[in-house]
């Protein structure tokens, strides 16, 4: 019950807040993307994220994206136009 109000007074003070995540259920088939659309429907109606990033690759896939390789926050850092050396990760 703090997390809401906290993100909300990062935003205020103009904070991009994104989540970047490992859904290695979607390449398994364990997952469908619209599972996963669903599940980031509720985050995004309860906190104030600007984006959710995924990685649906597998560990044995070796994707630069896979956490903790830094493909997705480059990535993000492009389309949001963010300076890392500024950033956190929570």
């Amino acid at each position: 019950e703090e997390v809401e109000p906290a993100l909300r007074k990062l935003k205020k003070v103009g904070f991009v807040l994104i989540v970047t995540t490992n859904q290695p259920g979607l390449s398994r088939g364990y997952q469908s993307r619209r599972e996963l659309d669903r599940m980031h429907d509720v985050l995004r109606r309860f906190f104030p994220l600007d984006d959710l990033m995924v990685c649906p690759h597998d560990e044995a896939d070796h994707c630069p994206c896979r956490k903790p390789r830094p493909g997705l926050l480059i990535e993000a850092a492009f389309k949001w136009h963010l300076n890392l050396d500024h950033s956190f990760v929570i």
